[in-house]
């Protein structure tokens, strides 16, 4: 500070010192989203800044009484109008924490007035699960001060001649990134498996495969200890996916193997899913409150705390199963198989073909299924048909998801897309039957248990009639989305890509 204080009175602030937290969802949802959140602990108080990672400008600032795991904790402010579209129902999870010494000093005028800040950072990263800290960075900071710009660019040009400084081209948190060898978005629930056109099919099923068990282990941890509804969601994707490729990546395991291993993922899919209807149910109420007149919305809070109670008996014999001897043999034989190079020789039928062949036949004969199950249903079918229809389409689109490497990406990806429209009007026809089947079975249980007021169960069957309504209102959508996706422009390019014996994945 010599050559500052040959030009300008200085004047030295209190040693503070400072815990800084970096957050973000498991997913990595504000590093996508080109943000960094920070949670600052000084003496007295408790900051949030959320700042633009380029531009290190400030988003958003909130002084806050207690940690916040959610969006939802956060009160009716900027930071959670920033945060909660971007991070939805996902935990702030700690990235890295740093320990920061901090030396403040104020560069005053002949008039004692504060023309420039100057901090020098002495900045440790803790280290993760211990108490131990490592030296990340020495960083000296200007702060200018409005109106002031000579006095800022005279102190730059001091510091950089008189200590030979030079700008840091790095913010602390990506050095501490670094430092801590933390990847960034290195997790992703999407599935993107690359395959070569002419792999073994039953090589690069097991690729597939072997993806789907890394995922579904990733969350164990997270599902298990119930962080957010988004481990146990994106396991049992997992899960399913691997289900569905077991059944529609037909004969290129031996039967016995391909049955063995079904029937237990059957079981791990029963397991998980009283728990992550009750999630979504929770997740929902909001939403059921503003579907019942105002006078009846205080009354469905019993049903918020019954659904409360019951996810938390269906959390802890989740986590008894997950827990389990057959769960753990499950995925350790399940690994050992698909580790397991494939023979040279084999008898199963599509085992040795070409990857391509089977993926165009297996996923053309499931579309030609969609369109033949869709164009049958009329205004007078009834819910099983739709319901077939759903599950045709979740198997199309996983066959589509588990192949797109083989194909053009931007026509993948459009066929895709249309899918998920159809896909959405036949889930939610699907979720509002399930849940109103659902609150008439809670309502029969909350009268043996729970003993409800009257306006409770009124509110709960007015909630019942609104989605009776909704999901009539789904139902009459489905003819146009259907026949959105059955549009001659969708079929052609089905057919080009897929068809077998017609031009595959060669056309780009």
């Amino acid at each position: 500070m010599v050559s500052l204080q040959n030009h300008f009175a200085v004047k030295e602030n209190p040693v503070r010192l400072e815990k800084r937290t970096y957050l973000d969802t498991f997913d990595w949802r504000l590093f996508s989203a080109g943000l960094q959140l920070e949670r600052q602990t000084g003496d007295h108080e408790q900051l949030i800044n959320l700042q633009q990672s380029d531009t290190h400008h400030n988003v958003a600032t909130l002084r806050i009484q207690q940690p916040v795991k959610f969006a939802w904790d956060l009160p009716d402010c900027t930071l959670k109008k920033q945060l909660a579209p971007i991070i939805e129902m996902r935990a702030l999870l700690p990235v890295v924490e740093l320990r920061s010494t901090l030396h403040e000093f104020d560069i005053l005028n002949k008039d004692q007035k504060t023309v420039l800040r100057v901090r020098i950072e002495e900045t440790k990263l803790k280290k993760k699960s211990t108490s131990a800290t490592a030296l990340l960075n020495r960083m000296l900071i200007l702060q200018g001060i409005r109106g002031y710009k000579k006095q800022h660019d005279t102190a730059v040009t001091l510091l950089q001649n008189s200590l030979q400084l030079t700008p840091s081209k790095h913010d602390v948190y990506s050095l501490a990134l670094v430092k801590s060898k933390i990847l960034p978005g290195q997790y992703s629930s999407k599935l993107d498996v690359q395959l070569d056109p002419t792999m073994r099919a039953d090589a690069a099923s097991k690729k597939i495969l072997m993806h789907l068990l890394d995922t579904l282990q990733t969350n164990q941890q997270g599902t298990m200890e119930d962080i957010d509804s988004e481990f146990l969601h994106d396991f049992r994707v997992a899960c399913r996916r691997t289900r569905s490729a077991l059944s529609q990546i037909k004969a290129v395991f031996p039967p016995k193997t391909t049955e063995r291993f079904k029937r237990e993922f059957a079981w791990l899919g029963g397991v998980t899913g009283p728990t992550r209807d009750l999630d979504v149910y929770l997740l929902t109420f909001d939403d059921y409150k503003k579907q019942v007149p105002e006078h009846l919305q205080a009354a469905l809070e019993q049903l918020h705390d019954f659904l409360r109670k019951q996810h938390k008996l269906e959390q802890r014999k989740l986590t008894k199963a997950l827990q389990t001897a057959r769960y753990q043999r499950l995925l350790a034989s399940w690994r050992q198989y698909l580790q397991t190079p494939v023979p040279t020789r084999t008898t199963v039928k599509n085992a040795a073909r070409p990857i391509i062949a089977v993926a165009n036949e297996r996923t053309w004969k499931m579309y030609r299924r969609v369109v033949n199950e869709g164009e049958a249903i009329t205004d007078d079918s009834p819910p099983t048909d739709l319901h077939e229809l759903r599950i045709s389409c979740k198997k199309l689109r996983y066959l589509m998801e588990f192949f797109q490497s083989l194909y053009p990406a931007d026509k993948i990806a459009k066929l895709i897309k249309a899918l998920k429209k159809l896909q959405t009007n036949l889930g939610d026809y699907n979720d509002l039957h399930v849940q109103m089947e659902s609150l008439e079975r809670f309502s029969k249980l909350m009268l043996e248990h729970e003993h409800p007021p009257a306006e409770t169960l009124l509110a709960m069957g007015t909630l019942i009639e609104s989605l009776d309504q909704k999901q009539q209102a789904v139902r009459r959508e489905f003819e146009s989305q259907f026949r959105q996706f059955n549009a001659s422009e969708y079929h052609s390019l089905f057919e080009a890509l897929f068809k077998p014996g017609e031009t595959t994945q060669a056309d780009s």
